[in-house]
This record gives structure tokens, C-alpha cells and sequence, in this order.
């Protein structure tokens, strides 16, 4: 990977991004970026000792976080540009262009942002781009139409298809971390009923950090969820609310003294 000069590096971003009008153009001469400051030098997996397994170029933070500024402040009046570009950088298969694929649908025609996301989700096995979906590749979505948002959820969390209800946990997990979203949680909470027997792989860690994520914000009314889930008899409670439990204060930790 070359040294990062940030003059240049704006410089060929402000190339690139010129060429949205046309957007094929576009997605060759952003993956040609991308390329150009991979880290070609395959790493083994600090945490399980595994090569990564997912397409990656190995692009630095700095370099992505810049270009995804640049694409958040750019100014491009067809909408149709921004969805078309974004398409063909989720296609690209890679880690990096799927970052840049969420940056591009949020800048795009809103009505399209869910449609898109679901059929991306659908077949991405990456839960970092997954993650990165969510955050920000529907923001403005979400806030835009929060009824519509809640609504979506609900039919996302009910999916057969694994992938797009993980999607829905990533979301969720997202929009707990904003201010206004209290007066969300008791929507929330009956969206995700029954929600332990319904996730698999790695949408298991996602909804365990997500309760531990709103036994931290709400503790009473996390506590009220997974005790009205285990009356209700779904099975994985138990193996949830042992994988959330630290995450309450003690004084709510009693109540589950009997029950696991």
C-alpha cells in the first residue's frame, strides 16, 4: 500500500468523483482507487488465527473514511446516479466497495434505500459490510420516515431469509445508539419478540449485543422483555439473557435468579 498524501488522495477523489454523471465510469475509477491503496499483504485473523475469508483489499481507515466524507458532501442532483453507482459498487463483491456502495445509497432516492438494502442483504455473508449497511447506508432512511422504518423492521425480522433479518438486528442495534430513540423502544421491544428462535450463525453475537446494548439503555424495560420471553417459552431464551445478564445492574439480575 503507498503512503497516503492526503493532498493527492483528495485530489483523485474529487477525480472520481466528477465522473458520477456516468456512473460505470464511476465504479471503474472508484475500485481503481480502492486498488491503488490496498494492502496487498495477507494477515492472519488476530483474534482466531484464520486469513480472512471475506474479499478484502485491506484499504486503511483514513482512506475510507475520507472518501466516504467526500461522498456525504458532494453535491450530484440525479438521484438515479447515486442508486445506479451504488448497485455497481455492492457488485463488486469486495469489502471496501460495499462501504462505498452504503455511503452512494444513502445519498440516493430514499424510497429505493430499503428496497435495495434487502436485495443486498439477501446473498452478503459479510457481516462487516452488513454493518456498515446499516449504519450507513440507510441513516437517512431511517430518519426520514421513522413509522415506515418501524414497519419495515417487522417484516425484515419475520424474513425466511437469514441474512435480511440480521440486517434488521444491525439496524436496530444502529438506531438505539441515538437520542431520540427511547420513545422507540417499547415498538422495538414487540418487534423482537420471539427473536431468539428465529437467529442463526452469526446474527446469533448480533442479537446478544444488541440486548446488551438495550439492557444498558432501558434495564427495566429489558428486564420486563426477557422475562415476558421465557413465560412465552421461546426457545434460546435462556442462552440469551446468560449472554446479556452482566449487562444489567444487579438489583435487575435478581429477577432471573429462578429461571436459569
Amino acid at each position: 500500500m503507498p503512503a497516503v498524501n492526503p493532498g493527492n488522495l483528495s485530489r483523485r477523489i474529487e477525480s472520481v468523483l466528477m465522473l458520477l454523471g456516468e456512473p460505470r465510469r464511476f465504479a471503474r475509477a472508484c475500485y481503481e482507487l480502492l486498488e491503488f491503496y490496498a494492502d496487498r499483504t495477507k494477515r492472519r485473523n488476530t483474534a482466531t488465527g484464520h486469513v480472512e475469508t471475506a474479499r478484502v483489499l485491506r484499504v486503511s481507515r483514513p482512506v475510507l473514511r475520507t472518501l466516504c466524507n467526500e461522498i456525504q458532501h458532494f453535491t450530484h442532483e440525479e438521484e438515479a446516479d447515486w442508486l445506479e453507482a451504488a448497485e455497481l459498487m455492492w457488485n463488486t463483491g469486495v469489502r471496501e466497495g460495499r462501504f462505498v456502495a452504503a455511503c452512494l445509497l444513502n445519498k440516493a432516492a430514499q424510497e429505493n434505500a430499503p428496497i435495495c438494502a434487502e436485495a443486498w442483504a439477501e446473498t452478503c455473508e459479510d457481516v462487516v459490510a452488513l454493518e456498515r449497511l446499516a449504519s450507513d447506508g440507510l441513516s437517512v432512511w431511517r430518519e426520514q420516515d421513522p413509522d415506515v422504518f418501524l414497519q419495515v423492521l417487522t417484516r425484515w425480522i419475520d424474513d425466511h431469509r437469514l441474512q435480511v433479518r440480521h440486517l434488521a438486528l444491525l439496524l436496530i442495534a444502529n438506531a438505539s445508539r441515538d437520542s431520540t430513540f427511547d420513545k422507540y423502544l417499547p415498538e422495538t421491544f414487540r418487534i423482537l419478540h420471539g427473536i431468539s428462535a428465529k437467529v442463526r450463525g452469526g446474527s446469533v453475537q448480533s442479537l446478544y449485543g444488541l440486548v446488551r446494548q438495550l439492557a444498558k439503555r432501558s434495564p427495566a424495560e429489558t428486564t420486563k422483555f426477557l422475562l415476558d420471553e421465557i413465560k412465552a417459552g421461546h426457545p434460546g431464551v435462556k442462552r440469551l439473557i446468560r449472554n446479556t445478564i452482566e449487562s444489567l445492574p444487579d438489583n435487575y439480575r435478581e429477577a432471573f435468579n429462578r429461571t436459569l
